[in-house]
């Protein structure tokens, strides 16, 4: 060391009472001179271990002792394991600066770059850097280049009764840490998935006992529990904290008294805010019979006691089945064998031999007891039978890894286990993974639902094994799975053509140099050279050019990066260059390769610890060969606008359509749009001639148009050429039409059929290659849409979604046609249109509405009894396409003194007599002409003032059986109003032992019970007898039923809302397997005219009238009854028919 001011020199000097004195006071001040020159670590000697530890004593937070040797004022030139350990919280204090910059997450004890420029620096003025390659004075980092910013450490102010940033005060049970009295806000009590009461067995492993919530913020120092039941204190041979699948502490034994206790005054566990802690426990031999708790007698944080009551459920211990899984962990090995640093090394390994029951794996944990520190680890793998079933990602706080399963793993035979690891880190130290104990293992039998104790256990290596280290770390470079493998453009400048991943194993490795050549083959294009160099070659690491920038030659140019590589964190390196020859004496051209190749290195690397040099790479890696491909565009025929038909004259009409897709390679400034017309004429009339006022518009992907050139007046056969500026961008497409005015020029006669066709070509120039670009298809021009002369027509018919026959109720809109027009060639607007709706349509019909879609076109009330008529409108429908005409009518009332109850609508449209159109290309009206034709007859609706729907209802039982029965249920239910219906006819079919009898109607609506007064007939036979019975040898019968009677008696059922019926007989006879009663009401009736009730009813007519309603109008003025004129039969009531009631007798 340099300008080194000893503290054994103030020592000697002042004494030791004023140096303790003036530690107190001045703190980093006291070794204001120091500089640490090189790095230490564990083993080494000298004066400047002494000032290490001379200035790591100066913190109380990173003391290397408080008494002895190592502490204030006994400092030696040894660096031995209280100096690392010092090392170790220094490091951790400061983290940010010295860890995280190098991708570490815990102190190592090695006092290296980092920790030495931060000791300098607070050293220095209490200032350190923050930047990653910075050291005291540096303006800008030796690593990155980047500005060196540093920050002032905070002041440490330990709470009072502490000496030390760990543990709890002497005098306020508060964390030296955080300052928070811990359990001060913490309960504890029973969780609730606590274990319920049951069976453990002898023997049984890890066995869960209680679960305990703790609740709020403190560190829990002291576990204590009362044994329940009538047990020994050696009923449980261990008994161990867990936290879910991690073991958190060490074995506890059961006292004299019945307790159990574990107590670690850093800390058990901490709880943030909610933590469940299980309670497990190994159960001896020959204990069955007895019975065993827990219940909480005290938890302590620090000094504080965290409240809250807890006790568990018993259980009773059985005797060890004969049959229990056994489990036996064999020879571990690798064992005394040196390690080399790399991915997937295999660490534990152990032939499990298995006995009776199948097992199943929960979890399993192993600890790290060698001397490597937990940073050398990461990706831990667990592996059964060679197969992969856990992951880990490294070793936890108390050197633990431990592997859960996604879900549990079935073994059924005996399997090796495995533990593969990255190592990254470590070289000279030891690993030695160790399952320690039976609890750390979790085997459970698949039979009895038991965790087992494995035998074999603690299953670890006879001796540790050492990752290699007398050579030094070691370094891989190879090609990245992100290594571009596209094509190249031409001229292209600063492109990656090489990605590569370097990994250092064991320690830093810092890269001096590396050599970057390839194969650059120029011979492959249209000019052959070899002679091939590239321009502007440099090499990026995380998006920051290290190194010069230079021409990249084949045989290699070395780039001096002086970068370092940390042990588990791999690197990308990208090579890039210009595609483009630098040295004027060779040629790249479409078609040739480049393959870029980091040359095999000469001791260009350093280790950062060993300081020994290494290769980098050992040999040449290459990345993938990139092609410079031939900038291209392709033009087409948009498939998605079809050969045209058009009338003449026609506006803007689009006469072709194209797509252009990009480059894959690069940008294209497009520049020129040149068109022909008419070189594939069909007929000779309709050529460029009857073409004007022609234009493009060019549209990008997103459907904007980006380039829109003046029109043409006067169009020519071929060349008509407009000039654009568009940048068409790589993979993108863009779509060019082209839009006319057609009309006969009057040079010669134009008749149907004849036409022509367009072909474009399109031209640019590529962007970064410099090259002429013509579009299409491996030519320069492409042929579009065909178009050709056709007459024009209008045509309507009646749409299959047009409503069907239906009847409905009043004061109601209601759709009743949907007619489509079909326009061909041209566009036609309506102007007129008249509807016509049948004879006295106009006594229901209050207005009649036009909708397209659900946009309303116009409205007008009937201007005949038979019609409604509409002018002025401007519907439009375009040419080659179909438009949809909705017609509905607003209902008015129908009744006494207002609209005629049944009254029949059929809505129908004409095209030659009822629409008056404008053809939109000519501008002349189509009224009577050629150019119109077809019908839309709508179906034939209905009014009535109400209607009713009759719906199935399940049976209460399908079982047939002796005695009563309900072999029909039904709602009626009203729509618009009331409703009366005085019968209703049913369907029987049977098998031919059943008889039925006794029948009645009930009325069930809302769980009520009323037999309506009813006259019940059998008709209709399969054997004409009975009317009150459907007799044995009847396979079918109708059973009809009529309110009141069969007369015009003015008894009816009057229905508001909705009633439910059941249909009731007695059901006798000899009743075997199989044998059924099916029922239903059929609707077989067409429509007929209201009239009194005797006039529609069922008249003991085979499959007639089957349900008989009214809604209730009256007739003649007169109000309603059975013998007024407004009674119908079932025809287009829904849900006629129903389907069927079906009771089946048994099987058995």
């Amino acid at each position: 060391m340099s300008n080194v001011i000893s503290i054994k020199t103030i020592k000697i000097g002042l004494g030791v009472l004023v140096v303790t004195a003036l530690l107190a006071f001045v703190g980093w001040a006291a070794v204001a001179n120091a500089s640490f020159d090189r790095s230490l670590k564990q083993g080494m000697t000298g004066d400047d271990v002494m000032e290490l530890q001379e200035f790591l004593n100066t913190d109380v937070d990173t003391m290397v002792a408080s008494t002895g040797v190592g502490s204030a004022g006994s400092e030696s030139k040894y660096f031995g394991s209280l100096t690392k350990a010092a090392v170790v919280k220094f490091q951790n204090k400061y983290a940010s600066e010295v860890l995280t910059p190098i991708g570490l997450t815990s102190g190592t004890g090695y006092f290296g770059t980092m920790s030495r420029a931060k000791a300098d620096a607070l050293v220095a003025g209490g200032t350190t850097s923050t930047t990653p390659g910075c050291e005291t004075g540096d303006l800008f980092s030796r690593t990155t280049g980047t500005a060196c910013v540093t920050t002032t450490p905070p002041v440490t102010t330990l709470p009072a009764g502490c000496t030390s940033t760990t543990g709890f005060s002497t005098t306020t049970g508060a964390s030296c840490a955080t300052g928070v009295v811990p359990g001060a806000a913490g309960t504890v009590a029973l969780s609730a998935d606590n274990p319920a009461s049951g069976v453990i067995i002898e023997t049984q492993s890890a066995a869960d006992l209680l679960h305990l919530t703790f609740s709020g913020t403190y560190t829990v120092t002291n576990l204590k529990l009362n044994r329940l039941g009538i047990s020994t204190g050696s009923t449980l041979s261990n008994v161990y904290l867990f936290d879910g699948a991690t073991r958190l502490t060490d074995a506890a034994s059961i006292n004299s008294e019945g307790e159990i206790s574990w107590n670690q005054p850093s800390g058990l566990f901490t709880v943030a805010g909610s933590r469940i802690i299980s309670v497990r426990g190994n159960v001896a031999d020959s204990t069955s019979g007895q019975t065993i708790g827990f219940a909480l007698k005290e938890a302590m944080a620090g000094t504080t006691a965290i409240t809250g009551t807890a006790s568990g459920n018993l259980f009773s211990v059985a005797s060890n089945p004969s049959t229990m899984s056994t489990a036996a962990f064999g020879t571990v090995s690798p064992s005394n064998t040196t390690i080399n640093p790399g991915a997937a090394v295999t660490l534990w390994r152990s032939q499990v031999t298995t006995g009776n029951n199948n097992i199943y794996l929960d979890r399993i944990a192993f600890r790290q007891v060698g001397s490597a520190t937990a940073t050398a680890f990461a990706n831990f793998k667990l592996y059964v039978g060679g197969v992969e079933v856990a992951t880990a990602t490294g070793l936890d706080s108390n050197n633990y890894v431990t592997f859960v399963p996604t879900t549990p793993l079935l073994i059924t035979t005996s399997k090796e286990f495995r533990v593969d690891v990255d190592v990254v880190s470590g070289a000279s130290r030891t690993v030695q993974l160790s399952l320690r104990t039976a609890a750390d293992v979790g085997l459970r039998d698949s039979q009895l639902g038991v965790s087992i104790v494995a035998t074999g256990i603690p299953a670890v290596a006879t001796t540790a094994n050492t990752i290699s280290g007398t050579s030094g770390g070691t370094m891989t470079i190879e090609k990245d799975v992100t290594s571009p493998s596209t094509n190249l453009t031409l001229n292209g400048a600063d492109v990656n053509l090489g990605t590569f991943k370097a990994t250092a194993y064991g320690e830093s490795i810092k890269i001096e140099t590396l050599t970057v050549g390839g194969t650059f083959n120029g011979t492959l294009g249209s000019t052959s050279d070899a002679a091939v160099t590239l321009r502007n070659g440099r090499i990026m690491i995380g998006g920051t050019q290290y190194g010069s920038t230079s021409t990249l030659v084949p045989a290699g140019t070395a780039f001096t990066l002086n970068y370092t590589v940390v042990p588990g964190t791999p690197v990308l390196m990208e090579v890039h260059a210009d595609v483009y020859d630098n040295d004027g004496t060779g040629v790249l051209d479409a078609a040739d390769t480049l393959l870029a190749t980091v040359i095999a290195g000469s001791s260009n690397a350093q280790r950062v610890d060993s300081l020994g040099t290494l290769s980098v790479p050992g040999t040449a890696v290459s990345a993938n060969t990139l092609v410079v491909a031939t900038t291209a565009m392709t033009l087409s025929k948009n498939g998605s606008y079809a050969g045209q038909n058009t009338a003449l004259p026609a506006a803007a009409f689009k006469i072709g359509s194209y797509n252009l897709a990009g480059s894959s390679i690069e940008d294209i400034l497009l520049t020129t749009l040149s068109l022909d017309i008419g070189t594939t004429l069909v007929g000779a009339g309709f050529d460029y001639l009857d073409v004007s006022n022609l234009y493009p518009v060019v549209k990008n992907s997103s459907g904007t148009i980006v380039a829109q050139p003046a029109p043409l007046g006067t169009v020519a056969a071929t060349n008509n050429t407009f000039s654009i500026n568009y940048t068409l961008v790589k993979n993108t497409n863009a779509t060019i039409e082209f839009f006319a005015n057609l009309a006969d020029d009057g040079t010669g006669a134009i008749i149907a059929t004849e036409g022509f066709d367009t072909v474009l070509m399109v031209s640019g120039t590529s962007m970064v290659s410099g090259q002429t670009i013509n579009g299409g298809d491996g030519s320069t021009t492409v042929a579009g849409q065909a178009i050709a002369y056709a007459a024009a027509t209008i045509t309507v018919s009646k749409d299959a979604s047009s409503p069907v026959t239906a009847i409905v109720y009043d004061n109601q809109t209601i759709t009743t046609l949907v007619a489509k027009f079909s326009a061909a060639t041209a566009g036609y607007n309506v102007t007129d249109a008249t509807i016509t709706l049948g004879a006295n349509a106009d006594t229901v019909v209050q207005n009649v509405i036009l909708y397209d879609g659900t946009t309303l076109i116009a409205q007008a009330p009937m201007s005949t009894s038979t019609t409604a008529t509409f002018s002025g409108l401007s519907w439009n429908i375009p040419a080659n396409t179909n438009k949809f005409l909705t017609v509905k009518l607003q209902l008015g009332n129908i009744g006494i003194g207002a609209g005629t109850s049944g009254s029949t609508i059929t809505t129908s449209i004409s095209a030659a007599t009822d629409i008056i159109y404008t053809n939109t290309s000519t501008g002349v009206s189509t009224s009577s002409s050629t150019e119109e034709g077809g019908t839309a007859p709508g179906s034939t609706t209905y009014a009535y003032a109400s209607i009713p729907t009759v719906a199935y209802v399940a049976l209460p039982t399908t079982i047939l059986s002796a005695g009563t029965k309900v072999l029909a249920k039904f709602d009626v239910t009203s729509n618009g109003g009331a409703i009366a219906w005085k019968q209703v006819l049913l369907d029987i079919n049977k098998s031919a032992d059943p008889t039925i009898a006794d029948v009645a109607l009930w009325d069930v609506t809302g769980g009520g019970n009323t037999q309506i007064t009813a006259v019940e007939v059998f008709q209709n036979e399969t054997v004409a007898n009975s009317v009150t019975t459907c007799d044995a040898d009847d396979t079918a019968c109708e059973l009809l039923i009529s309110v009141g009677t069969n007369a015009d008696d003015n008894v009816e059922e009057q229905v508001s809302g909705t009633k439910t019926y059941e249909v009731r007989g007695t059901v006798g006879g000899a009743l075997s397997a199989a044998e059924s009663i099916s029922t239903n009401i059929q609707s077989t009736e067409v429509h007929v005219t209201s009239a009194i009730y005797t006039g529609v009813d069922n008249a003991a007519v085979a499959d007639t009238v089957t349900f008989v309603w009214s809604d209730q109008t009256g007739s003649g003025g007169l109000p309603h009854d059975t013998g007024t004129a407004d009674w119908v039969s079932e025809n287009l009531v829904k849900v006629l028919p129903t389907s069927t009631w079906t009771m089946t007798f048994p099987s058995s």
